[in-house]
Formats: structure tokens, sequence, C-alpha cells
């Protein structure tokens, strides 16, 4: 089935998506207060890194490990297990919002993830959005 969005992506999709935003990005450590900040991305250094994309390249693809279904109103994460959101659970930014921080204290979420899961939701179900960082 083409819309199924419990199926994994392949191996071949997450590394041709990372392959992608690792040639739109470079990692710079963060100084200051912000290196404080919790964040699972810090890769072992215990500081939290930002991920600087070049403006004038095309946006990053979206990550294949998050699969939506309009048709069947279903948001599926395939991180460390599979992860389903009910759509119809997400109808503003302010439940977008809600959502952003329950899945921000799972232990399997970062911020590059959590970005990446907000912006396919939004755009699933046309909220405005904006990510800083």
């Amino acid at each position: 089935m083409k819309d199924d969005p419990t199926k994994p992506p392949t191996k071949e999709e997450i590394a041709v998506y990372e392959r992608a935003v690792e040639a739109l990005s470079t990692e710079l450590p963060l100084e200051g207060p912000l290196a404080a900040l919790p964040c699972r991305s810090c890769k072992g250094t215990g500081r939290a890194t930002a991920w600087i994309l070049n403006l004038n390249a095309p946006t990053p693809p979206p990550d294949p490990r998050i699969k939506i279904s309009t048709k069947r109103g279903l948001c599926v994460l395939h991180f460390a297990q599979p992860y389903e959101i009910d759509l119809d659970r997400v109808n503003n930014e302010t439940e977008l919002l809600s959502w952003a921080y329950h899945l921000a204290g799972k232990p399997w979420m970062d911020c590059s993830r959590l970005k990446h899961v907000i912006r396919a939701i939004a755009e699933a179900k046309g909220l405005k959005y904006r990510i800083a960082c």
C-alpha cells in the first residue's frame, strides 16, 4: 500500500536523507548560556550544538522516518520503535505545541528530530510554524 505510514523507511532512504542534511549544514558548538541547554544531539560531548543551514541551498528533504497519511489521519514516527500520532488530535498550533512538549520527553527524541516532526505535521495540517534553530 502506497499510503501506509506504518511501513518503516528503508536503510537506503535514511542514508540518502542523512547525506542531504549533512551536505546542507555545518555543526557549530554553542557558546554561553545556550551551551547549557539539554540536547540529546550533543553526540557525547555534553555540549549542545547548532546546525547552521546554508541558506542558498535547497530545503532539506523530509525525514523518511516520519510517515504521514492524511487519508488515514495518522503520523507514524519510526525512530526507536513505531510511535503513532492521531492527526485528528492536532487541529491548531496550540495542540501541535502540546504534542511537541510531549514528544520532547521521549528518550529517542532529539532537537533535530523534533523540528522535522513539527514541520511534517504542520505542513500536513496546514498550520503556521517557524523553527528558529
